[in-house]
């Protein structure tokens, strides 16, 4: 687990108007003038009330844990939810599997699952999407944009065929397979295979979204002399307005997407998942040292967790 950062300065943010029922509201990313708001009160320096608004630039929900996501036009949240089907799949390291039982689905460390922080070069060579209606999984080469594998996730045969392709895939360089179980919980239980525990030291449930600020990448960018790619961070939401690092300010605050209130609840600390270059699959510049050196304040944390308090 990620070490529990300093408390966060204080931050009044905007109060969601009472509700009796879950609001349905889509919220849609890339909007222009007009779109919809990102909106926070937060606490300035000399303690003046000020509306910080933003905008949302993108959605992204990733099926299975570890593998490229599908940006979303616009999604609908439950209260304690995240969005449809996000990381609700996950390569199982064979070995752990005793860890998981679908029928009452635990947080498992992510160092136990193939996935961005232990195969990151070798799965940022596919392109894969995920198809909600069918529960069908494409793989592409991104190279090539060739078709590598489609498999139906909500069969039987479907999750041995994607245990057989990434078992070939990630074989070793002795050609030994990656002994790999695709899991799930079971159908109707809530669960999500995020990294952090935030969210069961929160709230009991382990749900989580992962927000990115533009603002705090762009400020990385130009403090390391980098190219950066924003989806490095896996963020569910890409939003951008408010200035660089103001998120931090908003743990234990709540912060309100259209008409969806969130409470943020802990920094997110980076790993080994972001050092990978995503255009060329090669190694890529080391994420956590250049935040904990261009930004010791911080150390090395970029994004917030969230969850959702009330739905829409």
């Amino acid at each position: 687990n990620d070490p529990t950062p300093p408390p966060p300065t204080p931050a009044m943010m905007n109060p969601a108007p009472p509700s009796t029922a879950t609001l349905r509201v889509a919220f849609a990313a890339g909007l222009a003038a007009g779109g919809l708001a990102f909106l926070a009160l937060l606490a300035r320096r000399r303690r003046q009330r000020t509306r910080r608004s933003g905008k949302v630039i993108s959605l992204h929900r990733f099926a299975v844990k570890g593998l490229t996501g599908d940006e979303l036009d616009a999604a609908v949240l439950q209260r304690g939810g995240t969005f449809p089907e996000d990381r609700r799949w996950g390569l199982l390291r064979k070995e752990s599997i005793e860890d998981f039982d679908p029928q009452a689905p635990q947080w498992i460390h992510k160092m136990k699952f193939y996935a961005a922080c232990s195969a990151g070069q070798d799965l940022a060579r596919l392109k894969t999407g995920f198809d909600n209606l069918t529960t069908t999984l494409t793989v592409k080469d991104k190279r090539t944009d060739n078709t590598l594998l489609q498999a139906k996730l909500g069969t039987t045969d479907g999750r041995a065929k994607v245990e057989q392709f990434f078992g070939e895939f990630l074989a070793d360089e002795s050609g030994k397979q990656a002994e790999i179980a695709l899991v799930s919980a079971a159908d109707g239980l809530p669960n999500q295979f995020g990294n952090t525990t935030s969210g069961v030291e929160a709230s009991g449930d382990g749900r989580t979204l992962h927000l990115v600020n533009l603002a705090t990448v762009r400020d990385l960018r130009a403090a390391a002399d980098i190219d950066l790619d924003p989806m490095i961070f896996r963020a569910n939401v890409v939003f951008d307005g408010p200035e660089p690092w103001e998120e931090f300010e908003w743990v234990g605050r709540t912060i309100v997407v259209g008409e969806v209130t969130m409470r943020v609840i802990k920094r997110t600390v980076r790993c080994a998942a972001t050092c990978v270059d995503l255009a060329t699959a090669a190694a890529g510049p080391d994420v956590p040292g250049l935040l904990k050196r261009h930004f010791p304040q911080h150390g090395p944390y970029l994004g917030v967790y969230a969850q959702v308090v009330n739905g829409g």
